[in-house]
C-alpha cells in the first residue's frame, strides 16, 4: 500500500496516476473538502482528519504502508515534521512530491512571517494578503493602511481571519486559480499597492497574481518556501512511480 499525504491538486492527480497502474493507495486529507476531492475509486482508501505522529504510525502499521509520498502543500510545516518522524520510527521510505520552484526576481523576499510583518508595518497604502488564513495574525493594520485577506471560502478560514482581527470588509473569500485579468480588476478595485504571496508553484495561480501585480506596478512581497530534510524529493508522477518500483 502506498500512502499519499494529500492537500493539493497534484496529490489527487498522483493518486489517479498510481491507481491507473494497479497500485493500491491510501490518501489522507486534513479537511472533509480535501477528502471529497480525492474521489471514490477502486483501490483507493481515503482518510479524513488531522494526523499527529502517533496517528501516522498507526496508519502505516494498519495499512502495511510500504512507501510514503508527501504531496501536502509546500507550507504545511507541521505535517512534514510529523510524517518524517513517523517514517523514521516505522522504517518506511518517505518521498517528497514537490512543485517546481518559480523564480520571482523582482520581489522583496522573507523567510519568516516576523520579518515580513516588521517590513509591512512601515508601508503606506493598501495591502493584499494571499498567503492563506493560518498566519494572518502576524499582520495587523497600521495607520495609512488597509490590509485585505484573500482566503478560501471555508468556515475555518473565515474563523481564522476573524480571530486574527480582520473585519468582514477586509475578508475576500473565494476559490479558484483566477486569471491575470481577474486579479488586475480586484487589485484595481481595492487600490492595492502591495501584494504578499507565497512561492507555492504554478499550480496555485501564483504567476497570474504576479503578472497582475507587475502590470499595475504593485510591489510584490514573497514568503519563501521552507526547506525540509527529505532525503528524496521528486517532481513528477512518472519519477514517483519509477522510484516506488525501485523500492
Amino acid at each position: 500500500m502506498i500512502w499519499i499525504i494529500a492537500g493539493t491538486k497534484s496529490a489527487r492527480e498522483l493518486a489517479d496516476f498510481l491507481l491507473d497502474r494497479g497500485l493500491s493507495v491510501v490518501a489522507s486529507a486534513t479537511t472533509s473538502y480535501g477528502a471529497e476531492l480525492l474521489g471514490d475509486r477502486e483501490g483507493l482508501t481515503v482518510i479524513e482528519g488531522k494526523l499527529q505522529t502517533d496517528d501516522m504510525e498507526k496508519l502505516i502499521g494498519h495499512y502495511k504502508v510500504s512507501a510514503i509520498i508527501d504531496a501536502s502543500h509546500p507550507y504545511a510545516v507541521e505535517v512534514k515534521g510529523n510524517v518524517m518522524a513517523a517514517a523514521e520510527k516505522m522504517s518506511v521510505p518517505c518521498i517528497r512530491y514537490e512543485r517546481e520552484d518559480i523564480e520571482i526576481e523582482d520581489a522583496v523576499k522573507f523567510s519568516t512571517y516576523e520579518d515580513a510583518a516588521a517590513y509591512i508595518k512601515n508601508l503606506r497604502g493598501n495591502i493584499l494578503m494571499t498567503i492563506g488564513s493560518q498566519n494572518l495574525d502576524f499582520f495587523r493594520e497600521k495607520e495609512n493602511q488597509k490590509i485585505y485577506a484573500r482566503v478560501l471560502p471555508m468556515e475555518s478560514s473565515i474563523r481564522q481571519c476573524s480571530e486574527a482581527g480582520y473585519s468582514p470588509e477586509r475578508i475576500i473569500a473565494m476559490q479558484s486559480i483566477f486569471s491575470r485579468d481577474f486579479n488586475i480588476s480586484l487589485m484595481k478595485e481595492l487600490d492595492i499597492k502591495y501584494m504578499v504571496t507565497k512561492e507555492s508553484g504554478s499550480e496555485g495561480g501564483v504567476m497570474e497574481k504576479i503578472e497582475a501585480a507587475r502590470e499595475l506596478g504593485i510591489e510584490i512581497i514573497v514568503m519563501e518556501r521552507p526547506k525540509y530534510g527529505y532525503e528524496v524529493t521528486l517532481y513528477s508522477a512518472e519519477e514517483i512511480y519509477k522510484r516506488i518500483g525501485d523500492l
